[in-house]
């Protein structure tokens, strides 16, 4: 976690980018696993960077005009107090440089009597199929409709803001990159040894455990077949001679979370090792592309006719068009407090955002799937490989 500055320092770029208004940002709350047990707590990354507190149940209302700052937070029970602990309201301040709280009955009074009838508010991002925004987001936004109260999406200038990274964020990206990469190497020895594909995991989970890290997003460990599927995760299957290993896991650091592919081959199998060889070559060259100005429409393009090139030279398909098939997914996204962070894909990139670039091709027919991915920090006259 950074120090107060960082923090108060995020909150004044957005104050500068929402002339003088009321902005209210709702934290994460927890989500049910079993019973009366909650999975883990993680905090929404708009809260994180404007607070840098994880606690679940809370919100902020951020009064720019006035230079007021509150932290709004829900009254515990008795009985919650005993199970969860209090609040540490002290540390809160020190975290965030915010030194007011209110309990939600007071906050929502002060939301209700607003003068202005229009607020900022961070939206829930848009859903995946399967896959379902945290509730207290949308029970804060409830409680401000109630109150005939407009709420305008705040999303995109954050958004703008956290896409180009500081040099806290960059140094943290670049230590969770290190060691990753340090840990891919260590488990990639002797590959033979291993029977399953979670004895691998073991030895990633165990130095990730040494380098006092985790993941930052759910690990893969894919043996033949599974390496077709771009995110398995179920990571216990057998291994055998000759199978493609692809392994895609990052380490996260200070909340920052790094994301590398890579692909071996279990014993021998110079076919496939070739291939390996020519990813890798793909992903340099497009790596070469990468500077300011430049576009990921164009960067995902060149990958298409480079991976397309390979799909026709080995037989894969006889139809360029059908590379879709065997390359479905964007040659990179872009990284930070999420794996897949936010910004906007449609406007050139610039100087310190950090983004992946990951060519692939996942065969199922012939039983493989090759990823090489890492993690390029744009600079100032091109890009650099964290």
């Amino acid at each position: 976690m950074f120090n107060k500055d960082f923090y108060i320092n995020n909150r004044k770029k957005l104050y500068s980018s929402t002339n003088d208004s009321t902005i209210i940002i709702a934290g994460n709350g927890l989500v049910q696993s079993s019973a009366d047990n909650a999975h883990s707590f993680r905090q929404d990354s708009n809260f994180y960077y404007l607070t840098g507190i994880s606690e679940p149940n809370l919100f902020l209302i951020l009064d720019s005009k006035n230079n007021k700052e509150y932290i709004c937070y829900k009254q515990k029970t008795d009985i919650a107090k005993l199970f969860d602990g209090e609040y540490d309201f002290n540390e809160y301040a020190k975290s965030s440089g915010i030194a007011e709280f209110l309990e939600y009955k007071s906050a929502y009074n002060m939301i209700k009597n607003l003068k202005t009838k229009k607020v900022f508010f961070n939206f829930p991002n848009k859903k995946y199929d399967g896959i379902y925004n945290n509730p207290h987001q949308g029970y804060i936004l409830n409680k401000i409709k109630k109150f005939r109260i407009e709420a305008e999406s705040i999303n995109d200038i954050l958004d703008e803001l956290r896409c180009i990274k500081q040099p806290l964020e960059i140094d943290s990206i670049s230590r969770a990159v290190k060691i990753t990469k340090q840990v891919i190497q260590s488990a990639a020895i002797d590959l033979e040894s291993y029977n399953n594909e979670k004895e691998i995991l073991d030895k990633i989970n165990i130095d990730f455990i040494k380098n006092s890290v985790k993941h930052g997003y759910a690990p893969m460990v894919a043996g033949g077949i599974r390496s077709t599927t771009a995110h398995y995760s179920k990571n216990n299957a057998n291994l055998k001679s000759e199978d493609t290993l692809l392994l895609d896991i990052g380490a996260e650091y200070n909340r920052y979370t790094a994301d590398i592919s890579r692909t071996f081959v279990i014993g021998e199998n110079k076919f496939k090792t070739g291939l390996i060889n020519e990813i890798y070559e793909i992903q340099k060259n497009l790596i070469s592309l990468l500077k300011p100005g430049i576009y990921f429409k164009d960067i995902h393009k060149s990958a298409v006719e480079q991976i397309t090139d390979l799909l026709l030279r080995n037989s894969f398909i006889k139809n360029k068009n059908d590379y879709v098939k065997y390359f479905p997914y964007s040659i990179g996204h872009f990284l930070g407090l999420d794996v897949h962070d936010v910004g906007n894909y449609q406007n050139p990139l610039k100087p310190n955002m950090i983004l992946t670039i990951e060519p692939g091709i996942h065969i199922p027919e012939k039983q493989f799937g090759i990823r090489i991915e890492d993690d390029i920090l744009i600079t100032d006259t091109g890009s650099r490989v964290l």
